[in-house]
């Protein structure tokens, strides 16, 4: 990296030699997770109210929250006892099939894929932004999290404007 650059991200974004490659890495695994949200919502809220009424969603609200809670308990369960790392991948690629399933299961019965396929998209969202936000705590130590966070959630917060 040319020198000139590294003085800039230290002066203008407060990113210190050697951390470019990690905040980089870090932005864009927000971004995805982020941009992986978004379109999943988007799916999802379209899908719904296809086959369902704008009053059934108050209790979807509901199924939601009982379905986070009960996932966030779980994952709690297992994180405790399993390197992070490793973690975040099994569980990406497990949200990767059932969504792939998903894909499958709303060709064969849309209205019926519709209810389950919008509490697994909240489920997938809650339990993504908690294990990036945990697997970044062991990344940076306290110092460099107060300088580089906000940068990093800025990745997250171009996935809205890209995916969206």
């Amino acid at each position: 990296m040319p020198r000139w650059f590294e003085r800039f991200l230290d002066r203008a974004l407060k990113v210190r030699p050697g951390e470019a490659s990690k905040v980089g890495l870090m932005a864009l695994y927000a971004a995805n997770a982020i941009g992986a949200i978004v379109v999943g919502r988007t799916v999802r809220d379209a899908l719904f109210l296809s086959y369902h009424r704008k009053d059934d969603l108050p209790v979807m609200y509901i199924l939601n929250s009982v379905a986070v809670a009960l996932l966030s308990w779980g994952y709690s369960r297992i994180a405790d006892g399993a390197r992070r790392d490793r973690l975040n991948s099994w569980v990406a690629a497990g949200w990767a099939v059932v969504m792939a399933a998903f894909f499958f299961f709303v060709q064969a019965s849309p209205s019926g894929s519709a209810t389950a396929l919008y509490i697994a998209v909240e489920a997938m969202g809650a339990l993504v932004v908690i294990q990036f936000w945990t697997f970044a705590q062991d990344v940076f130590n306290a110092r460099e999290a107060k300088r580089l966070f906000g940068l990093i959630g800025a990745g997250g917060q171009a996935a809205n404007v890209v995916y969206g």
